[in-house]
């Protein structure tokens, strides 16, 4: 009886062990709080969003001023998270980006992208649908690699950012930083 205890007294505190030095391995999120207004944002994201499950909008934010935390960057891209049913900040939609809003958010460095990347979906039409064709589209797919070639032809692009006010000052050809925000992180602050 001593054995097992013995052994299970072992389990437990090498498994306390891992789960505190991994604890204390992981990043902290880069936090900021921001506020100023939204001069773009992705028409199309909305259409992917299922009905019960968590949403996403994508957003261009201009920062006005930099409350709290550390950002070099004046333009963000922001991954809007949020349950179906009323959100104050897509309400700012139909209002052109004439609302200022303070923000906190979160850094998401997977979701960084330029404005090419983000002012158009891309889509494929698939000549051939046989299976090898498409085993080679769901390899290609996984891997990253371009879907062009082999059977599929790149399709027309369908613009996804519509300008609220401001686009054009988003620098061409950098990525811009993308930073979480859930509905709790958002301050209405007015007109601007």
């Amino acid at each position: 009886m001593k054995k097992i205890l013995f052994f299970v007294f072992i389990i437990f505190a090498v498994n306390l062990f891992n789960q505190i030095t991994w604890a204390q391995k992981s990043p902290k999120p880069d936090r900021i709080k921001v506020e100023g207004s939204i001069v773009a944002v992705d028409a199309l994201a909305p259409l992917f969003n299922i009905t019960f499950a968590i949403q996403q909008g994508f957003y261009i934010f201009r920062i006005e001023k930099l409350k709290k935390g550390n950002e070099k960057s004046l333009y963000l891209k922001v991954k809007y998270l949020y349950y179906p049913g009323p959100s104050p900040l897509l309400s700012d939609l139909g209002e052109g980006g004439k609302n200022k809003w303070m923000l906190k958010l979160e850094r998401d460095r997977d979701c960084d992208s330029d404005l090419e990347e983000m002012s158009y979906y891309r889509s494929f039409i698939v000549e051939k649908t046989d299976e090898k064709t498409l085993e080679k589209l769901v390899e290609k797919r996984a891997s990253g690699s371009d879907l062009s070639g082999d059977g599929v032809k790149e399709g027309p692009k369908v613009i996804r950012l519509k300008d609220t006010g401001g686009l054009a000052g988003v620098p061409k050809g950098e990525k811009l930083p993308c930073y979480v925000l859930k509905t709790e992180g958002i301050k209405f602050l007015g007109e601007k």
